[in-house]
């Protein structure tokens, strides 16, 4: 599984697909972007929050990819924490 952290409109998508991977969740805050991910990439499994506020299994998450954004994490500790 891979988790596009930040992912706005979702231009990691495309490639994150290249690699085939078993599910792809994309999380952000901003609601406007989400939607229109949704309509373009309507198999990825999107949630519109903070990543350290995400709910997932432990150990369920094999990649990360936070593009351009690790700057905008408030709690970093508990973000990488949360999906660890």
């Amino acid at each position: 599984m891979v988790l596009d952290v930040g992912t706005g409109v979702g231009l990691l998508i495309s490639l994150i697909q290249s690699f085939r991977p078993a599910r792809i969740i994309a999380c952000d805050l901003a609601e406007k972007m989400l939607e229109w991910l949704k309509q373009k990439y309507p198999q990825v499994d999107i949630y519109h929050t903070d990543v350290s506020c995400l709910s997932l299994e432990d150990t369920s998450v094999d990649v990360i990819f936070l593009n351009a954004m690790y700057g905008n994490i408030d709690d970093k500790p508990k973000a990488c924490c949360n999906v660890a």
